[in-house]
């Protein structure tokens, strides 16, 4: 089984990177600096990351991880690429976290079969159903994102063929990052210093999702064994879920931002590093 799964996998990896590297984007007497795929350099090479897409000169443009798998004749394609998201956890946000750092997309692309597993893997000719690309520029299960379905990789390849800049086919998640506004702060009041980052959360450029998870987080009683949800649900609002809010929580405290998180239990007594959430604000 697991060999035949690596067979699938390798399979449509290499059909799919023949579709991009026959792009115009890859052609070298179209393009002044061509695509090239290749394995990443990153830590864990292929753990959250199979390939990446990167300009000659060494910029990489997309961060690319690909997924296979079996649907159902009734399944849409869609909730199969949700799932997919789902499944990868917290190496979702490793690849978010490679791609915002190489100022680069995330892509994660599924193809979907129909037939059986045993004919998928023996047979060369099985057909892929569908095609699933998924994008984005942020970090987070919640932040923007571009999508797109094909029935075919004949059909994709005719899509991506005449593009010469990547950016231009993923254009809805290609929108220069705007920089955080110039506001000064001046308190009428003593202030605390969560008080400060409360209200710097605010201006800087964050999903309300992230600044309501900050302002739980900086009323999160002192020493208190809460469970999260419970208090998630405080800080809801027509724009942001429960969910929201705590998957936001959850990122925080992957990002070291948090203290006090007892992972399998449902209570906790969260503290914010408040050194560590300066920095990530600086850095969003």
């Amino acid at each position: 089984m697991e060999a035949g799964a690596v067979r699938i996998h390798q399979r449509f990896q290499g059909m799919l990177l023949s579709v991009i590297e026959s792009a115009d984007w890859a052609n070298y007497r179209i393009s002044s600096d061509p695509i090239e795929a290749g394995r990443p350099a990153w830590p864990d090479p292929g753990k959250y990351c199979d390939l990446v897409l990167a300009r000659r000169s060494g910029h990489v443009e997309v961060a690319l991880e690909i997924k296979t798998r079996h649907g159902g004749v009734t399944e849409n394609p869609t909730d199969i690429m949700h799932n997919v998201l789902d499944q990868m956890g917290t190496a979702l946000l490793d690849l978010q976290r490679a791609a915002y750092q190489a100022d680069a997309l995330w892509c994660v692309a599924v193809g979907i079969y129909r037939v059986n597993f045993q004919a998928m893997a023996i047979s060369h000719a099985a057909e892929w159903s569908d095609i699933v690309l998924v994008w984005g520029r942020d970090i987070g299960r919640d932040s923007p994102m571009g999508s797109m379905r094909w029935p075919s990789l004949d059909s994709l390849d005719a899509s991506m063929c005449s593009y010469t800049e990547p950016r231009k086919f993923f254009e809805v998640c290609s929108l220069p990052r705007k920089p955080a506004p110039s506001v000064e702060i001046k308190p009428t009041k003593p202030r605390s210093t969560i008080d400060d980052l409360v209200e710097l959360s605010s201006w800087v450029e964050l999903l309300p999702s992230m600044q309501a998870a900050i302002k739980l987080l900086a009323e999160w009683p002192a020493g208190a064994c809460l469970p999260l949800r419970t208090l998630a649900r405080k800080y809801t609002s027509d724009e942001v879920s429960e969910y929201a809010i705590q998957h936001q929580v959850v990122n925080l405290i992957d990002a070291g931002v948090v203290k006090g998180y007892r992972k399998g239990k449902k209570s906790h007594a969260l503290q914010l590093n408040l050194e560590r959430l300066r920095d990530y604000l600086g850095e969003a």
